[in-house]
């Protein structure tokens, strides 16, 4: 099935919309931290046995 140039391009732009919406979502989310030394979170106290 051969498609019309007008189809394909109608075709080509629904693609670079999809891709520019992508992209425009990935903009806005934060980048994940991968900082291996960072604290999430702290550790309970150890009990001292003196």
């Amino acid at each position: 099935m051969q498609l019309s140039v007008k189809e394909q391009d109608a075709r080509t732009a629904e693609r670079a919309r999809k891709l520019v919406d992508k992209a425009v979502a990935a903009l806005f989310n934060p980048a994940p931290d991968t900082f291996l030394g960072r604290k999430t979170q702290e550790l309970f106290p150890k009990e001292n046995d003196e």
